[in-house]
């Protein structure tokens, strides 16, 4: 090894005091932040230090090297509102409690009447299995998300208020067909006001078992070889369709009541989706291009069909967005962005 180098985050740049004034310089709001270091992480990886052997070659010494990183993590927040004209304020206290690698494990606000409400999170590593064998897909893909370090998304979010659990929401992942662990089903909390919600395990027969309270809310039927989801069906069974351009970075389109199947037999309409593409800039002559590729585009979708299209710069940003009543906005960035 050549040698080793520590770098230490600190709270430099984080804001610790925010304040709010009005037009007459009175104080409306202040926000007040509180920080803490989480434990010491070590990151592994290679060093590359420019070397001069004394022949004029630009020559470099490579070694492996270890990164001591540590991570500062907003713990607490208070926003307190101030009220000039009759001397009052109301204050809003929230505190974060993290687990390993900077995860929210809870979020704690406390209200003005004394209640707290509590946000609990549940991650995959955070599971327990009865058993490593026969497991089912949603199992086998919680394990597979562990094994890969997926660890940040969630499988279970409550919250409680007053002691009664008042919001939940339960999510499912699958494997797409490029292997990358996607999100499959999102479910929401039906009857609500209970105590507790229990933490989902596996089984012995390898199966997810979870409260069964959860109903399902938004399915992802369909990615592409991106692994961005070309396909969303929600409660009202409706298909929600999505066009991706620019190379997979942007949507596109967004057709709501027209399946992915139709969209992919539509050839016409599939070429004119592809030629937003060319819209990185909006000029006054090629405006009138949009307008009328947006309107070929509305044509060649039945009238039950409703669709909003985007243009970008992938440089800078969306460039136009047409709703679904065919009406455009145009956006115009500065040297800037």
């Amino acid at each position: 090894p050549v040698g080793s180098f520590s770098i230490y985050d600190g709270t430099g740049g984080k804001v610790i005091k925010e304040v709010s004034f009005d037009t007459q310089g009175r104080v409306v709001q202040k926000i007040e932040n509180a920080y803490e270091r989480l434990s010491m992480q070590e990151l592994y990886g290679l060093k590359i230090i420019p070397y001069n052997d004394g022949n004029e070659q630009n020559r470099f010494l490579i070694c492996r090297s270890i990164y001591p990183f540590e991570q500062t993590i907003l713990s607490k927040r208070i926003i307190t509102k101030y009220f000039p004209d009759s001397g009052t304020s109301v204050s809003e206290e929230e505190s974060f409690t993290f687990l390993g690698g900077g995860r929210i494990g809870k979020n704690i606000i406390k209200l003005k009447n004394n209640d707290n409400l509590e946000t609990t999170f549940t991650y995959p590593d955070m599971i327990n299995f009865d058993t490593q064998t026969n497991l089912s897909q949603q199992a086998f893909t919680i394990k597979r998300m562990i094994e890969l370090k997926m660890l940040e998304s969630p499988i279970q979010i409550t919250k409680k208020k007053g002691g009664k659990i008042i919001e939940g929401t339960y999510f499912t992942y699958k494997q797409a067909n490029n292997g990358t662990i996607v999100t499959d089903t999102i479910f929401n909390l039906e009857n609500k006001l209970e105590p507790w919600i229990r933490v989902p395990f596996i089984n012995t027969a390898g199966k997810v078992e979870r409260n069964s309270n959860f109903s399902e809310e938004k399915e992802y039927t369909a990615y592409d070889e991106n692994a961005n989801p070309i396909s969303i069906k929600l409660r009202d069974n409706v298909s929600r369709t999505f066009k991706w351009g620019y190379g997979g970075q942007y949507v596109i389109a967004q057709i709501i009541n027209y399946t992915h199947n139709q969209l992919e037999g539509n050839s016409v309409l599939n070429n004119l989706l592809k030629y937003l593409e060319n819209y990185t800039v909006i000029t006054d002559s090629s405006l009138a291009d949009l307008l009328n590729c947006n309107k070929a585009i509305r044509n060649n979708l039945p009238n039950d069909a409703m669709i909003t299209t985007y243009t970008y710069n992938p440089m800078f940003g969306m460039t136009s967005v047409t709703d679904t009543q065919g009406n455009t906005i145009c956006y115009d960035y500065d040297s800037f962005g």
